[in-house]
C-alpha cells in the first residue's frame, strides 16, 4: 500500500511540476499583435518586459526557496519536524483570522442572496426559502448552504450575538483550518512520510489562496472539509487490509460525497 501511495504522490508532483513549467513558459513568451511581453497592441513592450521578467525571477526565487526549505525538512529530527508542523498550522490559522479582521468582505451577488436569506430564516422573518424568486429558482443548489448558515446564525442569535456575518466568517475559518488538518494527516497517511505532509503545509503557507478565502463564506469554502475528509479516508482505505474497515471508510466516503453534492 505504501508503494502505491508513494507512486500516487509522485504522479501528483509530476503534474504540479508540469503546470509550473507551463505557467513560467507562457509568461515568458506571452504576446499579442507581434509584441512580446505586451498586454495590448498599443502598450509599451519594454514596460511589460520588466513586469514579466520580475514575475519569472520571482517564480524561480520561490522555487529555489522551496527546495532549500524542503532540504531542511528532510534533515531535521522527527521531534523538530512535529514542532515545525505545529508552527505552520498555527500560522495558517493566524493568517485566516487576520484576513477576516483586516479584509471583512461584504457579501455580493450569490453570496448576498445566500446570507440575506439565511439571516432572515435565523431571525424568523421567513419560514422557508422562496423558490419562486428569480435567484433561488435558478440556483436551488445553494439551498443546503442557506439552511446550514441559518442554523449557525440562529444558534448565535440565541446567544445574543448580533453580528452574524462575523459569525459566518469565524465558522468559515474553522472549515478552512479543519481542511488544512485533514490534508496534512491525509498526506501523511497516504505517503507514510511526515516530511511530505510538512512540505504540503509549507506550500499552503507560501501560496495563501485558502487563507484569503477566509472572509468569503460560500459553498466553495464550506465544501473544503468534505474534500479533505475524502483525502484522509482514501488514505485510510489504501493503508488497511481489513475488509470491515474498508467497508466503513467507503460508506463514510459515500455519505460525504452525497452531502457534498447538495452543498
Amino acid at each position: 500500500m505504501i508503494k502505491t501511495s508513494n507512486t500516487i504522490a509522485k504522479i501528483f508532483a509530476a503534474i504540479l511540476s508540469l503546470f509550473t513549467v507551463m505557467t513560467i513558459s507562457l509568461a515568458s513568451t506571452y504576446g499579442i499583435n507581434g509584441k512580446v511581453f505586451s498586454l495590448r497592441g498599443d502598450a509599451p513592450a519594454e514596460k511589460y518586459f520588466w513586469v514579466y521578467s520580475i514575475i519569472i525571477l520571482g517564480g524561480i526565487s520561490i522555487a529555489l526557496g522551496l527546495l532549500l526549505i524542503f532540504r531542511f525538512i528532510e534533515k531535521i529530527s522527527d521531534k523538530k519536524l512535529k514542532i515545525f508542523a505545529a508552527v505552520l498550522i498555527g500560522l495558517f490559522g493566524l493568517g485566516c483570522f487576520t484576513v477576516i479582521y483586516l479584509f471583512p468582505t461584504i457579501p455580493m451577488t450569490d453570496s448576498f442572496y445566500v446570507h440575506d436569506t439565511a439571516i432572515s430564516l435565523a431571525k424568523g422573518d421567513i419560514s422557508q426559502i422562496d423558490g419562486s424568486t428569480n435567484y433561488f429558482r435558478k440556483y436551488s443548489n445553494n439551498n443546503m448552504m442557506v439552511y446550514m448558515l441559518a442554523l449557525i446564525y440562529k444558534a448565535a442569535n440565541s446567544l445574543g450575538i448580533s453580528d452574524l456575518l462575523t459569525v459566518g466568517r469565524v465558522v468559515n475559518v474553522l472549515a478552512l483550518f479543519s481542511t488544512e488538518l485533514l490534508f496534512y494527516f491525509g498526506i501523511k497517511k497516504l505517503t507514510g512520510k511526515r516530511t511530505t505532509a510538512v512540505k504540503y503545509l509549507v506550500i499552503s503557507i507560501i501560496y495563501p489562496t485558502m487563507m484569503f478565502m477566509a472572509s468569503w463564506v460560500y459553498t466553495a469554502t464550506f465544501s473544503m472539509p468534505l474534500i479533505g475528509g475524502l483525502v484522509y479516508l482514501s488514505a485510510c482505505i489504501l493503508n488497511t487490509d481489513s475488509k470491515l474497515k474498508i467497508g466503513i471508510y467507503s460508506s463514510i466516503c459515500g455519505f460525504i460525497i452525497a452531502v457534498g453534492y447538495f452543498l
